[in-house]
């Protein structure tokens, strides 16, 4: 690699730093118990082999250029090779080792006649830092200044789905990629064309989620199963596939588990759960899924294994776990369960979990495995062969491309096509480091997994095998229960017998208990009934017109009190008070009518003059509103329905809405308030939904509002029969740009309904409140994409709307300006965003987290005194 370009990817990394997206987490879904789950046996399509069509199919027409020639006049070949790896030593394929290894294969492969003498290979290296970026930054770099004639590495999924969606582009007729990764699903789709997203790239590893996902999902066809809790710490085996690696292992074993009718999963990601291993067993797992598939390090795997044998679900044989292992990192191969650093114990404890334990793993490291040994005495060295094997792969394609003269030589001026090493690679069969090696035709190596459990010598062998190239299941051992035959995937008993209570007295206890129960819920019930009614029946909510005193100067027209009369009802201190009140800085424009209602000042919401009959859920309704009481929701004091004055009367905040104060130049927002408005926000947040009105449905920064105190209330929730009749300012016309503006802070899911339900969801207000974190760090507006990105709200609903396609395709979201906010914020907020529903946090998650994180640690001086504190905040003289 050149000087000046190897400087120019240091400053790059120095500036830019690595950020990886996030995918979006797995959907998490508990379903009901399965009846007949498989509609048929499984079908996979065995890999074809031979008779193997052309990839030669030229994707772009560019302007020849003389570097692209092989083979010089002189009948000298120069082959030019660029390598995209990180340099970081952490990551099993990095830079140095994949190089040492490339050159060992360029030696054999001397040695072996494959190429023509006067042959002279280049080696380009660019790091990418296990990030997109900078993988696409050095495709390009090593095609426009290095003009490379074949593209090595690129061992992290996110960095090769970046650099293999163009390589089909470099070069007159593309340039080859080969890879010792392309791990997930969607590397092992078709790519024989243009139109196919992963043209011209080769898979020389020994490893894809598709088939080992397949090895898996032939196991439960075989023993019926339909039920399965899916654990994994998506941060782990990294420095095999890069960032999130046991992430998009799940997520491929979900893609394949969907052919089964009734599938019920759960999705275990125990890093975002922020319990204990042994707390997440008992209370997610528990007694529904008996099959428990695990992919983290080694340690995790094991300290999980060990927590399930202290719970007592090794007891009975009654749960299963299935390890999907990229490579064997156990001190002993053999003996996953024993540590020698560890107590003999918890060693006896591992060892009892291991019996219920299954091993998913390339047949290679299992054989390793099983003569107590690893690779060359290096863990993971499989995925260095891959490295080397995709060098003896390009080796032995040149060798059939590059013509040669009688006497060896190869003929001058040739130029080797992208598309011809391609379709060269297809259903070749050449001689790897370790064995001999067969390509299918859609450039992915043929494998082999295994599948392994402790013997009776507490050792680990293979007891059946899955041949990716046949897609067939050969088992060569006898499996061992715990239980002496397979479980259900539902456990009988559960790990605390829960489902089995003793047969002592059974009959008797069961009707006592029986009869006890309904009589303590009848009567229970009937209390409740008789309470209710009741309090449904006074109306508490119900306020008469003659009870509102109207100020004079507000917009509010109707039966006016006059002055006088309002200061008869209030002291003269009160009235002289609630007047100034209306003159502060926050009240400089009154958006809605003001009233007095009994000495309390209130916002009025005008109603349509029309008669309102209410059922009883609606007076139901009414009731819990006028139940609710929490500092950071505006209070419902009731309604008036009495034809032609109907109206609504809440809590009135003087100081407007949040869309308000952030639209404000003046007011001057630090870290500390900021975090007080989104502490606020998820208190109100988590209050309305743990009551009877469960959501709010239009979460929007001007439903947020402000009182005197500068503490930010919610309003706007429930009484969405009610708010039908309310004169809006709004249009729904659907050609209004305000139409279009007000869906910015809708969740996905709920603008692809036709009729999506007024009082919204849960996860959907979620959605809403990471749209207005994020107004109020940018203070940029609602769904700030930058200053280049010019799209109208209709267009940005649209985005939104349309599912994102593809394992590693992202969602449109507004753009997080790292300067703005912490790291932490950025999480939450595309955490709170994220694509499915079931990946969102409670509100009762974000209200702990967002109280954690604040590094501020958030006074009850400052919560006391906002109002002081923000008056010290802006550009005026103002008073509180």
């Amino acid at each position: 690699m050149k000087v000046h370009q190897r400087r120019l990817f240091e400053e790059r990394s120095s500036k830019y730093p690595a950020v990886m997206p996030v995918t979006p987490t797995i959907l998490l879904a508990v379903l009901l118990l399965h009846l007949a789950p498989y509609k048929t046996a499984v079908q996979a399509s065995a890999w074809n082999v031979s008779s193997c069509s052309s990839a030669n199919q030229r994707c772009i027409n560019r302007t020849y250029r003389t570097c692209e020639t092989m083979c010089d006049e002189n009948k000298t070949c120069e082959i030019r090779i660029g390598i995209l790896l990180p340099t970081n030593t952490s990551y099993i394929v990095n830079m140095e080792k994949a190089l040492e290894n490339m050159q060992e294969a360029e030696e054999a492969a001397r040695n072996m006649g494959l190429f023509p003498p006067n042959t002279i290979i280049k080696y380009y290296k660019y790091d990418d830092q296990c990030n997109q970026e900078y993988a696409t930054l050095g495709a390009l770099y090593s095609y426009t200044e290095a003009c490379i004639h074949v593209m090595f590495g690129l061992i992290c999924d996110y960095c090769l789905a970046s650099a293999g969606r163009i390589v089909k582009f470099l070069g007159n007729y593309g340039t080859p990629l080969i890879t010792p990764g392309g791990f997930v699903f969607d590397f092992t789709q078709q790519k024989i064309s243009c139109t196919d997203e992963y043209y011209m790239i080769l898979n020389s590893g020994m490893v894809d989620y598709r088939s080992l996902s397949e090895f898996f999902l032939f196991i439960m066809q075989k023993y019926g199963w339909a039920s399965i809790a899916l654990l994994y710490l998506k941060s782990n085996q990294n420095e095999v596939a890069g960032s999130e690696s046991c992430y998009l292992l799940a997520k491929s074993v979900i893609n394949e588990l969907s052919q089964i009718e009734r599938l019920a999963y759960l999705d275990g990601d125990l890093e975002l759960n922020s319990v204990g291993y042994k707390e997440f067993l008992r209370e997610r797992v528990g007694v529904r899924y008996g099959i428990i598939s695990i992919c983290g390090d080694y340690q995790n795997v094991r300290e999980i294994l060990i927590a399930a044998e202290e719970i007592g679900m090794m007891d009975k044989g009654e749960y299963i776990f299935f390890s999907f292992e990229l490579y064997n990192n156990a001190p002993i191969p053999s003996q996953p369960w024993y540590d020698p650093s560890d107590t003999n114990e918890r060693n006896q404890k591992a060892k009892k979990a291991y019996k219920s334990t299954f091993i998913l793993t390339p047949s290679i490291e299992a054989n390793y495995a099983e003569m107590n040994s690893t690779v060359d005495g290096d863990r993971g060295k499989i995925f260095l062969d891959g490295v080397y094997d995709g060098m003896m792969l390009y080796s032995n394609a040149l060798n059939k491309l590059i013509k040669t003269d009688e006497d060896g030589y190869a003929r001058p001026n040739q130029t080797i096509k992208g598309t011809d090493v391609v379709s060269t690679a297809f259903g070749m069969q050449f001689e790897g480091r370790r064995e001999n090696i067969t390509m299918n035709c859609n450039g992915l190596r043929v494998v082999e997994y295994a599948l392994m459990q402790l013997n009776n010598s507490n050792m680990i062998h293979s007891v059946a095998y899955y041949q990716t190239r046949t897609k067939t299941v050969q088992y060569v051992k006898n499996i061992t229960w715990v239980a002496g035959n397979a479980p259900s995937d539902i456990p009988t008993c559960g790990y605390d017998n829960s489902k089995c209570p003793s047969e002592v007295n059974i009959v008797l206890i069961v009707v006592c208990v029986t009869s006890g129960v309904a009589l303590i819920i009848l009567s229970t019930f009937l209390y409740r009934h008789y309470k209710l009614e009741a309090e449904i029946a006074s109306m508490t909510w119900k306020i008469h017109w003659e009870d509102i005193v109207w100020l004079p100067n507000t917009r509010g027209r109707g039966s006016y009190h006059s002055t006088e009369s309002l200061a008869k009802r209030l002291s003269i201190g009160t009235f002289q008070s609630e007047i100034e009140g209306l003159s502060l800085a926050g009240d400089r424009q009154i958006y809605v009518p003001i009233a007095f209602y009994k000495g309390i000042r209130v916002a009025v919401k005008k109603l349509q003059d029309n008669k309102i009959e209410l059922n009883r859920s609606q007076l139901l309704e009414l009731k819990v509103m006028k139940d609710l009481s929490n500092d950071h929701l505006v209070k419902f004091y009731g309604a008036c329905l009495d034809s032609p004055h109907c109206c609504i009367l809440t809590e009135y905040c003087p100081r407007g809405s949040l869309e308000d104060i952030l639209e404000n130049e003046k007011v001057k927002l630090d870290w500390l308030f900021r975090m007080s408005l989104i502490q606020d926000i998820t208190r109100g947040m988590h209050y309305l939904h743990s009551s009877d009105i469960k959501s709010h449905g239009s979460l929007k920064s001007s439903n947020c509002v402000v009182d005197s105190r500068f503490t930010l209330k919610i309003t706007d929730f429930g009484l969405h029969f009610l708010r039908s009749y309310a004169h809006d300012d709004f249009t729904d016309d659907e050609n209004s740009y305000s139409y279009w503006q007000r869906q910015l802070w809708t969740a996905p899911e709920l603008l692809r309904m036709d009729n999506p339900p007024k009082e919204g969801t849960q996860k959907g207000d979620v959605y809403s409140f990471a749209i207005i974190v994020h107004e109020i760090f940018t203070r940029q507006g609602v769904f700030y994409l930058g200053d280049s990105v010019h799209m109208t709200p209709k267009e940005i609903v649209d985005a939104v709307k349309n599912k994102p396609e593809g394992l590693l395709s992202q969602p449109l979201r507004p753009l997080i300006v790292s300067e703005t906010c912490e790291e932490d914020v950025e999480n939450i907020m595309k955490r709170c965003w994220a694509e499915d529903p079931a990946d969102r946090p409670d509100f009762s998650v974000l209200k702990n987290t967002i109280r954690k994180l604040n590094k501020y640690e958030l006074s009850f001086f400052f919560f006391s005194n906002k109002s002081t504190y923000f008056f010290s905040h802006i550009g005026t003289n103002s008073k509180p």
